[in-house]
């Protein structure tokens, strides 16, 4: 693996909705897309072969977690119908931040239980991020990490990878690799795709060049607990 594309899990029953304010759902909320969601995730997987071409992934690795499964097997199942066929790997590395005590609240509510802890992740810088009986910055750094050298592992005659995870880790892995613009912006939304070239250097895996691929819908609501979730 040399070359990666990064995206998130289409919107799930956590994400914000129209009618309801979004809540953390970290590892601990192992949510499913909603029918938005599965639409999106449809949408996105046609608009990026569109533009990178049908055959651009070489294997497609992703979270264990359903929204982010879910996501998977819909990328899946249109790049079949087109004649593609890739190889499909879970890597329990790639799932969410765990949240600790953050789970099932919104984000008036982590403001008011947890106020410094929720100022520090409102903040926008990922190394700030330190769930009360949770996962830190660096523990998920590591993970992150660990999880490249897996996928490099199990997709070794393969150039590039579709890597399906989640905001909050995605943007730790970015910032472990050395990226600083896209690792630090406090939303992230369902439909950015970051292609990412890396590189290994004194055993630990760098980006070479890190550039955002499609449009971002800016009708998507952002953040209301943690988009970042």
């Amino acid at each position: 693996m040399r070359e990666c594309f990064l995206f998130r899990h289409a919107k799930s029953s956590h994400n914000p909705g129209s009618y309801r304010p979004a809540v953390f759902a970290g590892n601990e909320l192992d949510t499913s897309l909603t029918q938005k969601g599965r639409t999106q995730a449809a949408s996105l997987i046609r608009s990026f072969t569109q533009v990178q071409g049908i055959g651009a992934l070489g294997g497609l690795a992703t979270s264990p977690l359903q929204r982010a499964r879910q996501t998977t097997d819909i990328f899946y199942t249109y790049l079949s119908k087109q004649g593609i066929s890739i190889p499909v790997r879970e890597f329990a590395e790639l799932r969410e931040l765990s949240v600790g005590e953050f789970v099932h609240l919104t984000r008036q509510e982590v403001t008011t239980r947890y106020p410094e802890v929720a100022a520090a992740f409102y903040s926008g810088d990922v190394r700030s991020i330190d769930f009360p009986n949770g996962e830190s910055f660096s523990d998920v750094a590591a993970r992150a990490q660990w999880a490249l050298d897996l996928i490099h592992q199990a997709f070794s005659t393969v150039s590039v990878v579709g890597i399906i995870g989640h905001a909050m880790f995605n943007q730790v892995l970015l910032y472990s690799l050395g990226e600083r613009n896209f690792s630090h912006q406090f939303g992230y939304p369902h439909n950015q795709v970051l292609h990412v070239r890396l590189v290994r250097e004194n055993g630990k895996w760098q980006a070479g060049a890190v550039e955002a691929l499609l449009p971002v819908d800016d009708s998507e609501p952002l953040s209301n607990a943690g988009e970042r979730v």
